[in-house]
């Protein structure tokens, strides 16, 4: 589990910082938008595999 958040969080970088922009504004948005989803999800990820139990 912890490396499947480990590639989402991987797979939103590259979303945000790496891959060229289309020049529509809506679509540049949404496709930041999905990879700021996509990092996050898998940080909540990794920090809800990495914390011990609580019951």
């Amino acid at each position: 589990m912890t490396g499947i958040c480990f590639l989402a969080m991987m797979g939103g970088l590259f979303v945000l910082g790496l891959m060229p922009q289309p020049k529509d504004k809506q679509l540049a948005l949404a496709a930041q938008c999905g990879g700021g989803v996509l990092f996050a999800t898998g940080l909540l990820g990794l920090a809800w595999t990495l914390a011990p139990p609580l019951a």
